[in-house]
């Protein structure tokens, strides 16, 4: 089972990052399954993007490209974060873009629709992942609404 196949009738943390490393960059979003995930937990299901999610509206698709499960600290971010290294290679630096809540509902055809408050932005995103094979999922902006007067919870 896909791990966004599964409905929550509560909202859970999001949060979307900036991801530099050997001169170019990537976003990286996260989304937890839980309400309030430990630190040092990889539970956190991360897709790779080209471009912010929290800048993409209605009609537009991001291919998403999964990665391994993050760790639960970096829904909490509050400024640029350097990675550590791993057999030598240099993973670069992560900084918090924006963050919020999403819920999720499996619609049984392969897809999984999402909808994402951001704090930062101050928006409402209605999305859908079709979900492929091999880690490469499609998503869908289906709408945007943006807040007359977000609350200012924005990150850093």
């Amino acid at each position: 089972m896909h791990p966004l196949n599964m409905q929550s009738t509560t909202s859970l943390p999001t949060a979307l990052l900036d991801h530099q490393v050997d001169g170019s960059s990537h976003h990286d979003w996260l989304l937890s399954p839980v309400q309030n995930p430990s630190p040092e937990d990889r539970c956190l299901v991360t897709y790779r993007m080209t471009r912010a999610l929290n800048q993409l509206g209605p009609g537009q698709a991001e291919p998403l490209q999964r990665l391994p499960d993050h760790r639960g600290l970096y829904l909490d971010l509050s400024g640029p974060r350097q990675l550590d290294p791993v057999d030598g290679r240099d993973r670069g630096t992560v900084t918090p873009i924006d963050r919020g809540s999403a819920m999720t509902c499996s619609r049984g055809d392969g897809t999984t629709d999402i909808r994402i408050r951001w704090d930062r932005a101050g928006t409402e995103q209605i999305a859908r992942i079709h979900h492929g094979d091999g880690g490469e999922d499609l998503l869908e902006i289906l709408e945007q609404v943006k807040d007359a007067d977000p609350e200012s919870q924005g990150v850093g």
